[in-house]
């Protein structure tokens, strides 16, 4: 009967074990998942202030000279493995992922109306070209 004991307890510490590391992947992995999109969220909003401050530039440097002006914008082509795209209307634009994740911001441009030619703008370009004319963006 002795023997029996000891194989029971192998077999009980083998289970406590496997218990230990499953709750512990899943502790980490629900973390994990909460960072990123935390982190995606972030990243969303400041790519979203840097393309509204290129579009407030160039709005303000072709209003102040009467020219045409066009300025290139370089963009990550994923945040946080998430393609989006950028959306602009009434005064504002919006930055989305395209990959079914639920994150987005809305940030405003103060004021300024603007219009992306074919309606949205895909990261998957890498490149956002801005152009002022006659007033308009």
């Amino acid at each position: 009967m002795k023997g029996q004991y000891i194989t029971l307890e192998n077999m009980f510490f083998f289970a406590v074990g496997i218990a230990m590391v499953i709750a512990i992947y899943a502790t980490f992995s629900s973390i994990s998942d909460s960072m990123r999109s935390a982190a995606l969220q972030e990243q969303l909003t400041k790519e979203g202030e840097s393309i509204c401050a290129g579009i407030v530039k160039v709005f303000m440097a072709g209003n102040s000279t009467n020219s045409s002006i066009s300025l290139f914008l370089e963009i990550p082509k994923e945040l946080s493995g998430c393609n989006y795209k950028i959306t602009s209307g009434e005064g504002s634009i919006l930055a989305s992922c395209t990959d079914g994740k639920a994150e987005s911001e809305s940030l405003n441009l103060y004021g300024i109306e603007t219009t992306i030619k074919n309606g949205d703008a895909y990261s998957s370009s890498g490149k956002i070209t801005v152009f002022y004319s006659s007033g308009k963006i």
